[in-house]
């Protein structure tokens, strides 16, 4: 199945729900679709990657963190990856350890509810 995702909002932050085989192309588009879009970048983000199959290596997560590092006016507020506990938790973990250390606010959880109250605690500070 091709990916492709739907945004809604959820107690003051937007919930993007991602379907389908991601490849990094289709993440690399992923993330420029939110670079794109008002709605996505104004508020924190929920990003559920929980229905997507596919896998990325190091280097590939790598890669992505480019598009961050590229767009930091997009990527402003927090964003929160949802995963399964699964090897691709442990990417989405590197991921956030790589974007922390270029100042950007990310986390990834298995939990949605704490998610959404990690987004909405930003949401009141910012």
């Amino acid at each position: 199945m091709p990916a492709s995702y739907t945004v809604f909002p959820i107690d003051g932050v937007r919930q993007m729900i991602v379907k389908g085989n991601l490849n990094l192309e289709d993440r690399r588009s992923l993330m420029l679709d939110i670079v794109g879009d008002a709605q996505l970048n104004e508020h924190g983000l929920l990003v559920d990657l929980r229905a997507t199959s596919g896998d990325l290596s190091y280097r590939d997560v790598h890669e992505l963190i480019h598009v961050l590092t590229d767009h930091p006016e997009a990527f402003s507020h927090r964003i929160a990856l949802l995963e399964n506990y699964t090897t691709r938790f442990e990417k989405a973990q590197f991921f956030q350890a790589y974007a922390t250390e270029r100042g950007f606010q990310v986390r990834a959880f298995v939990d949605e509810d704490a998610a959404v109250a990690w987004l909405e605690e930003g949401e009141h500070e910012g």
